[in-house]
């Protein structure tokens, strides 16, 4: 180093040692981080073969879900501690002493903990979410008033897609009343509504024959759980009486059930001449005096 005029100048020399320094620190880096990816990567592949494993154990859709949940997090578990890892690997390299980085993180992590209440709910409600399997990736829920398809589950929050494709980041602190409308099986609900005149034994024997239909039909058997049970005239609504019936299918199908008994229904009413209503009003014209 150089003095002129009193500023000081760096020599040719010196410049070119520093930039050979921040290149090999740059490479050693570069280094670490791909081998992060690589570490990474592989953990990821052992916790999918691992998993595929479980998966073989037992065909249950429900097992399937729950394990598919879990998967996840495992995977976010062990890419953190192979960043943990090769950070303090790193550092170590340029002895630098990691005790007091530890014992601070660690001071820091507590009084947070600690700090902020919303944080340990959310983490707490997590863990109750997932060891309990209130909800799994793919089920359909309704949480607090939000629809959707479940996406992704952490310890931290909840994430849903609904139908048009919004996405909402749901925290398990925050979260009241799960809705699973995957679970198990589902009950799908008809309220049939035919005309005052309709013979109604006739009208509760052609639903029946049509949802038998569908149990026999292979299109639509492997999804139905059990005859549909004709609960009767349910109420008389200003157009029309209302016959109720429900039918137990396998979770997340009982919407195309739904549909596709409507349109057989409708197809088989036509046909025998039964009336589906619509909302009518009658006029009565009086002649004045």
């Amino acid at each position: 180093m150089k003095r002129i005029l009193g500023i000081k100048f760096y020599t040719l020399e010196q410049i070119l040692d520093f930039l050979h320094g921040c290149l090999i620190n740059l490479f050693v880096l570069s280094v670490y981080i791909l081998i992060a990816i690589g570490l990474m990567k592989v953990v990821n592949s052992l916790v999918d073969k691992m998993f595929v494993r479980l998966l073989n154990v037992r065909k249950d859709h429900e097992y399937k879900k729950q394990v598919a949940t879990i998967k996840n997090l495992v995977k976010s578990i062990a890419n953190g501690v192979v960043v943990v890892i090769i950070v303090l690997n790193f550092l170590a390299r340029y002895n630098i002493d990691i005790r007091p980085l530890l014992t601070a993180a660690g001071v820091v992590g507590v009084a947070v903990g600690f700090a902020s209440r919303r944080f340990v709910e959310d983490i707490i409600m997590g863990i109750f979410i997932l060891l309990e399997g209130q909800v799994r990736v793919g089920d359909i829920v309704t949480i607090d008033n939000f629809n959707g398809t479940v996406e992704k589950v952490t310890l931290k929050m909840v994430i849903i897609r609904n139908m048009k494709g919004h996405v909402h980041y749901i925290r398990n602190g925050m979260i009241n009343v799960i809705t699973n409308k995957t679970r198990e099986f589902a009950c799908p609900l008809f309220d049939i509504g035919v005309a005052y005149n309709s013979d109604v034994d006739k009208v509760m024997q052609v639903m029946k024959s049509v949802a038998d239909g569908m149990r026999n039909d292979e299109k639509y058997k492997h999804y139905i759980l059990s005859d549909m049970e004709i609960l009767g005239l349910d109420k008389f609504a200003d157009s029309a009486i209302v016959i109720r019936a429900t039918i137990k299918t396998n979770p997340i199908h009982q919407w195309f059930i739904e549909r596709e008994y409507n349109k057989l229904l409708k197809t088989a009413f036509d046909k025998e001449g039964i009336e589906i209503p619509f909302p009518q009003r009658e006029l009565h014209l009086v002649k004045g005096e």
